[in-house]
């Protein structure tokens, strides 16, 4: 745990340090200004996979930040097959888990044209579970613990059309991942009066996957309204371990929300998105209790401490049993050009 918030503290102090040294003109967020013949409005911290606008040709944006995920059930079944960090599916027999996630990450985006847009992001995860299981006198309580780089992830965005009348600026992504992280397959168990529990914890999926999509924004001041769907597409793989070929849940993901400006400095949203992801394959045959229904309710505000620097907090709540019990994220926007 100290670890971690030694890397949360350097994010910090580094990006209150590259703000100051990076600060150059005063633009208050919210306000439309000239920059040539053109007229560029400067939005108040809304990220863009939530309903912002792209940064704009040849700006960077280096954004430090980190992710905190609680789960806890009473029942957890476990088969190696990882979607997301946080969300595993399959048999290992456990009565009841508490898994905690904290990934410190670090995301760059760059302007490649006026109406394109490529984003970096490079995360690092540290995550402990606990498996109690047994009844008393004879429970047993048992931890694990890993650390290491995630799944690298990374996006194209286009702004394919703009806003106009009753018609929403509309933003096509392509997003992709890697399995840089330690995939769930290969690790060793342990089982111990009846229970099976992992000796070690995957950091990623252990699959390639892309995910197109499409964002509509709108605005209607001093609000900007915003709906997201994309697919989320795993690519299968022989995985090797005497399991053979492995094809990941896929899913149908949508958004919806709003974000509005409190202040000239002070944003708020707040949004609902869910995630339906089909059966995981294992050569071919359907995995049973691998389809599940992921919904989360999610609250947002955004300060602008100046011209080049924003902090942003949003909190998810599950609203579904496959759901996180509570993801926190936290993000430091910083212009620096």
């Amino acid at each position: 745990m100290k670890r971690f918030f030694r890397l949360i503290a350097v994010f910090i102090i580094l990006g209150l340090t590259l703000s100051n040294v990076f600060a150059e003109e005063k633009v208050e967020p919210g306000v439309t200004v000239e920059k040539g013949k053109e007229r560029e409005k400067v939005e108040p911290g809304i990220v863009v996979e939530k309903g912002g606008i792209l940064i704009g040709k040849g700006r960077l944006i280096f954004e430090p930040g980190f992710q905190y995920t609680h789960i806890s059930t009473q029942r957890l079944d476990i088969t190696g097959f990882t979607v997301l960090p946080a969300l595993v599916v399959g048999i290992i027999q456990v009565e009841k888990i508490k898994r905690d996630i904290l990934t410190p990450f670090v995301t760059l985006k760059y302007g490649i044209t006026k109406g394109a847009e490529l984003d970096i992001k490079v995360p690092y995860s540290i995550r402990y579970d606990e498996y109690t299981y047994g009844t008393a006198p004879n429970r047993v309580i048992k931890r694990t613990d890993e650390s290491g780089f995630g799944d690298v992830e990374g996006a194209l965005l286009f702004h394919i059309i703009r806003e106009k009348g009753a018609r929403p600026d509309v933003i096509l992504s392509i997003k992709g991942k890697s399995r840089t992280g330690k995939d769930p397959y290969g690790i060793q168990t342990e089982t111990t009066t009846g229970y099976t529990i992992p000796r070690g914890l995957p950091l990623g999926s252990g699959h390639w996957a892309v995910e197109p999509g499409l964002t509509f924004v709108k605005t209607a001041e001093p609000a900007v309204v915003f709906a997201n769907i994309s697919y989320f597409y795993h690519m299968k793989r022989d995985v090797g371990h005497g399991i053979g070929t492995v094809d990941p849940s896929d899913s149908i993901n949508y958004s919806l929300g709003v974000a509005y400006a409190v202040s000239d400095k002070v944003a708020l949203s707040t949004a609902f998105e869910q995630k339906f992801y089909n059966r995981t394959k294992v050569n071919g045959i359907k995995q049973p209790e691998t389809n599940v229904n992921v919904a989360s309710l999610l609250l947002g505000a955004s300060y602008a401490f100046g011209e080049k620097t924003s902090l942003s907090l949003t909190i998810g709540i599950g609203l579904t049993p496959e759901s996180p019990d509570v993801q926190v994220s936290l993000r430091m926007p910083i212009n620096l050009f």
